[in-house]
């Protein structure tokens, strides 16, 4: 068998192959972070046995990338498969004939993860499904003609609840979309992103579902659009140079420029701090996990502002407080709720949450700033939650008796928009793969 192992104390990760009884241990080969091993996706041995295909993380100056490789079980020689840049890659198999590698990926233009066929000698992919569904798991059958997988949807719309009075709230989209990142510009007009097409676009619209604005278009997958206090400019991130970067655009879409410019390291979900000067962002670690840092809203040298692990920061308009998912340690995380003074340092306060929130959804500071707010999924359906800042016990704000929330936000005047929905799911037979 092979298998990959994290070894985040050591900053590393290795392929590793053993006998199913777990004797005969061996490290293959290993990479060194920040370049790292696919870890979404499992090792494929090829069927000759003689190779061990692995999915691995780079950047150059284009930006980050996975791509593939070919190790040699034997000496642990590593070729390149010579495929595309992918953005994601889930999952991957052999035919069993070795002439063909399918893979679950996610190329850099598109949202929708795709089954792919990547020829064994290397050459250009083509797609083995290309609609807007997405697209988990392989099995191949023993003949190569076919195989089965799962694709699934999710379905959303907005939901608009005036004081967050859910019971009379209204619908404001059909619910054939997928809506997420949900923000409040501050004269009060909802942001988004959405993938109607096989891209994710930001766009806005008036707090009554009309007149839809589409802000960015052409420029890759575009998520968290985030308003400055002064209504100047919405903040976002984005992979239209290769590697996710913080980006500023006007309030009517111009003008749009990049904040940070890495390329080699991703930062995600910008807020902005409560005086408008400074951007409010998370990155990698070296050690793993991430921590929050803060660059000027006119671009500038970054500053690291947090030493724990701490993730999906949000500033509170009130004072400036960060909140995020906060972690002690790094390797094994004991995730709660965090909260920073607004230039950063040591927590100053932390809750605990259920276990049936998930730290990957968003914070978000209700409007009066007394309390932060947070999706629970107990028992499979989605209510917001509210965990005051004085201590006292977390409290449902919402009563859905169905569906799940993939987003939520608090308007100034303590409005409150939702996208809700389900997910779809099917397990698929493809035939004639060859």
């Amino acid at each position: 068998m092979a298998f990959l192992r994290n070894r985040r104390a050591e900053a590393r990760d290795d392929l590793v192959i053993a006998s199913l009884d777990a004797s005969g241990e061996r490290t293959l080969s290993s990479r060194n972070h920040p370049a790292k091993f696919g870890y979404a996706s499992a090792p494929a041995w090829r069927p000759d046995g003689d190779v061990i295909t692995v999915a691995y993380e780079d950047a150059d100056e284009r930006g980050r990338y996975t791509t593939l490789a070919n190790i040699d079980v034997q000496t642990g020689a590593q070729k390149p498969l010579p495929s595309q840049r992918w953005q994601f890659i889930e999952r991957m198999v052999w035919l069993p004939n070795g002439s063909t590698l399918l893979v679950i990926g996610q190329d850099p233009e598109s949202t929708f993860q795709q089954i792919w066929a990547v020829p064994a000698r290397g050459g250009k992919p083509h797609k083995v499904t290309n609609d807007l569904n997405d697209y988990i798991g392989l099995s191949i059958a023993g003949d190569s003609r076919q195989l089965t997988t799962r694709q699934f949807q999710v379905l959303t719309s907005i939901w608009f609840a005036s004081k967050g009075d859910t019971k009379s709230a209204q619908q404001l989209t059909p619910g054939a979309g997928r809506y997420y990142d949900l923000a409040w510009t501050r004269d009060g007009k909802v942001m988004y992103s959405a993938d109607a097409s096989d891209t994710v676009d930001l766009w806005m619209r008036e707090a009554d579902g009309s007149a839809p604005k589409q802000l960015t278009s052409g420029s890759r997958r575009n998520y968290a659009a985030a308003s400055t206090p002064d209504g100047r400019y919405i903040l976002f991130h984005t992979n239209r140079t290769g590697t996710w970067n913080i980006w500023r655009m006007e309030t009517e879409g111009g003008n749009q420029r990049p904040v940070t410019v890495d390329s080699k390291i991703d930062s995600n979900w910008p807020q902005a701090s409560a005086d408008g000067h400074w951007v409010i962002f998370h990155r990698p670690a070296p050690g793993g996990g991430f921590h929050i840092w803060k660059t000027p809203i006119d671009g500038g040298a970054p500053v690291e502002i947090s030493q724990e692990i701490c993730m999906r920061p949000a500033v509170s308009l009130r004072d400036g407080a960060i909140a995020c998912w906060y972690s002690e340690a790094g390797a094994k995380p004991v995730w709660r709720i965090g909260v920073f003074p607004p230039d950063g340092g040591r927590v100053v306060k932390n809750f605990e949450f259920a276990p049936t929130v998930s730290v990957d959804s968003a914070l978000r500071w209700t409007s009066d700033g007394r309390a932060i707010s947070y999706v629970d999924n107990r028992g499979g359906i989605s209510n917001i939650w509210s965990q005051p800042i004085d201590g006292s016990p977390p409290r449902p704000v919402t009563d859905f008796h169905g569906g799940e929330i993939y987003s939520f936000a608090w308007s100034r005047d303590g409005n409150l928009a939702i996208s809700r929905g389900m997910q779809t799911s099917d397990l698929v037979l493809i035939s004639d793969v060859r």
